[in-house]
C-alpha cells in the first residue's frame, strides 16, 4: 500500500505519493466552522464533497475515493481517519458521541459539564483548542423598533417602492401598526418636504440671480442653512472667484 504525505497550507494542501514521488495540489473550501466542504484541484474540478452531522461527523457524499480530505482539518481540528476522532490542541473529540474523551483542562471555567462539546450547540459555536468554547455566529439583532422606523422612512422617501419590494419578497418582519413605524412616516414627510422646499428655493434663486456665480453662491448658502451649518467638504470654494470670468478661466482640479 502506497503511503502519502500531506503538507497543509492556508486554503488547501499538497499530497505526495512516497512510492512514486508524484505530488498533487488540492484546494479546500470551508464553512463558518472551518469544516472542509469541498476539495478542488488546480483546474477547478470538484474532486470531493462533504457533509457533516450536527456534531461534525464527516460524510463524503460525492467524489473521488482517492481524495480523503477528512484526514485534514475538520472544524479546525485534525481528523484521524482510522479512529474517526478529531484531535484538538488539548483534547480529543469523538463526533459520534458528541463529547470530549477527557475532562476540560480548565475545569469548570469552561462549563459545568467537563466533557460537553460547545454547550451542545455545535452549529453556531466552536472550541478551537479544547479548552473553552464561544459563539461563532453572533446572536445580536437589530432592535424591532429600529427596523420598523427605518422601513417606514424608506417607504416615504422611495414613494412606497421599498414597501412593494418587501411584499414581493415576502418580508413580514415589519410591524406597520407600531409607534416607531409611525414615527418613521413623520420623519420621511419632514425630509421629503424639506427636499421639495430646497429644490423650489434653489430654482427660484438661480433664476433671479444676475450671474451664474451669484446663483451658485446662493445655492451654497441655502444648502448650508438646510444642513444647519454643516459644511460640505467636497464642495469647491467659489468665494475666491469674484466674477464669472475668473471662475471660467480657472482650472479646478
Amino acid at each position: 500500500m502506497n503511503e502519502k504525505s500531506v503538507f497543509l497550507y492556508e486554503g488547501g494542501y499538497v499530497e505526495k505519493d512516497e512510492w512514486t514521488g508524484i505530488t498533487e495540489r488540492l484546494i479546500t473550501t470551508k464553512d463558518h466552522l472551518g469544516n472542509v466542504r469541498a476539495v478542488l484541484d488546480t483546474s477547478g474540478t470538484v474532486r470531493a464533497v462533504y457533509e457533516y452531522s450536527p456534531f461534525q461527523q464527516p460524510v463524503k457524499v460525492a467524489g473521488d475515493p482517492a481524495v480523503n480530505a477528512p484526514q485534514l482539518i475538520i472544524g479546525r481540528y485534525y481528523h484521524h481517519a482510522p479512529s474517526g476522532l478529531h484531535l484538538a490542541m488539548y483534547r480529543t473529540y469523538d463526533p459520534e458521541l458528541g463529547r470530549w474523551l477527557s475532562e476540560d483542562p480548565i475545569e469548570k471555567r469552561g462549563g459545568v459539564n467537563l466533557y460537553g462539546f460547545v454547550g451542545n450547540g455545535p452549529v453556531g459555536a466552536i472550541d478551537l483548542l479544547g479548552l473553552e468554547w464561544y459563539d461563532w455566529v453572533p446572536d445580536w439583532q437589530i432592535p424591532e423598533g429600529l427596523v420598523d422606523f427605518g422601513a417606514r422612512l424608506g417607504d416615504g422617501l422611495s414613494l412606497g417602492l421599498t414597501g412593494l419590494a418587501r411584499d414581493g419578497f415576502g418580508v413580514d418582519s415589519v410591524d406597520e401598526c407600531s409607534t416607531p413605524y409611525a414615527a418613521g412616516g413623520v420623519a420621511s414627510l419632514a425630509l421629503g418636504s424639506g427636499r421639495l422646499e430646497y429644490a423650489g428655493l434653489a430654482k427660484a434663486g438661480s433664476k433671479l440671480a444676475p450671474s451664474g456665480l451669484q446663483a451658485s453662491a446662493f445655492r451654497t448658502r441655502l444648502g448650508n442653512a438646510f444642513r444647519l451649518g454643516a459644511p460640505r467638504p467636497y464642495s469647491p470654494n467659489l468665494a475666491k472667484y469674484p466674477t464669472d470670468d475668473l471662475l471660467l478661466g480657472e482650472r479646478i482640479h
